[in-house]
């Protein structure tokens, strides 16, 4: 984006002793600091305003490494999605960060902390980067229109206009404890849009596994056996025609356990008794495996931020609006 408007990059890059080339190199990876440094120093030099936010709106969940990607995506929900994304993300992309949720009576708050300072120029920029990324994983359930109802920054350096004009209806922050964005709570239950984008970052070798989708029919599969008890990593590894080794690192490889995939087949089978039928809650947790209903309780809250009773009329909701929209 520098390039296009003929700021000095390649003279910025050697002050900061950066390489050069870097657009040979898509995948490099850089020093966090001086790469700040360098945009807020070019930054103030071209007088570009929240530089790091006009960046960022040119990325996509598709340049983020595939597992990443794949994490989010084979997620039943939102809930899901977002903590597959907030474990992922500091592990693959950037060691420095760290991702928490924190739920409260009507939204959810998602925060993201580094070991910056507040008071150093470039955060701002790398904190754009954080919430914006963050924005694209709801904006994968929510549509691409969606905006937060708050963004917050730890930089306590004033938002320009720039900023406001292109969030309206947000209600923007800064001087904070960390970066966050907050979703609202009746979202978090959203499922996955369709069309997963193809990430820019996968190898050769991941790319022609990534091209079969097995952990989700694979879920469907795990899905007809649970009434009869959780089936053991032997027998899923069994049923996808492979060893229990290569069967997990193809489960690594999409950033899931085999714990994960199970607790995404209990969810699906649950959902769809939920949203399909008038099944009591005891006999939708027996069919999703459970023993004890109040177990199956709180693992549905933890993928879909609402207890089930909560998914039940929040669907009911939504269909009845749907058919008065027809």
């Amino acid at each position: 984006m520098l390039e296009e408007i003929g700021a000095p990059v390649e003279q910025g890059l050697r002050q900061f002793k950066l390489p050069t080339q870097l657009d040979e190199r898509p995948n490099a990876a850089l020093p966090v600091g001086p790469t700040l440094d360098f945009l807020s120093t070019i930054a103030r030099k071209e007088g570009i305003s929240e530089l790091g936010y006009r960046a960022v709106q040119r990325v996509s969940l598709a340049d983020f490494d595939a597992r990443v990607v794949n994490g989010v995506f084979h997620s039943p929900t939102l809930q899901a999605g977002l903590q597959s994304f907030c474990k992922l993300a500091p592990a693959i992309e950037d060691t420095s960060l760290e991702f928490r949720i924190a739920a409260g009576d009507t939204a959810c708050r998602i925060s993201c902390t580094g070991h910056a300072p507040g008071h150093w120029p470039g955060l701002r920029h790398s904190e754009w980067g954080n919430v914006m990324a963050l924005v694209a994983v709801v904006r994968a359930f929510a549509g691409s229109s969606w905006s937060p109802p708050e963004i917050a920054f730890a930089s306590p350096a004033p938002l320009s206009r720039y900023a406001s004009e292109r969030f309206p209806n947000t209600r923007l922050l800064v001087g904070q404890e960390a970066a966050w964005i907050t979703v609202p709570r009746g979202m978090l239950s959203l499922t996955a849009r369709s069309g997963r984008p193809r990430p820019a970052k996968a190898d050769p070798e991941f790319d022609a596994e990534l091209a079969d989708d097995a952990p989700c029919g694979l879920r469907r599969i795990l899905g007809t056996y649970l009434s009869e008890g959780c089936p053991t990593i032997d027998f899923a590894a069994e049923l996808a025609g492979v060893s229990v080794r290569t069967f997990q690192r193809k489960l690594g490889a999409h950033g899931l356990t085999y714990s994960d995939l199970v607790q995404q087949a209990r969810f699906d089978v649950a959902a769809k008794l939920l949203r399909t039928t008038d099944a009591k809650m005891l006999e939708i947790a027996y069919e999703g495996g459970y023993d004890d209903p109040s177990h199956f309780s709180r693992a549905f809250r933890r993928m879909a931020g609402c207890s089930p009773r909560e998914y039940r009329r929040q669907r009911a909701r939504d269909a009845s609006q749907h058919r008065l929209a027809a």
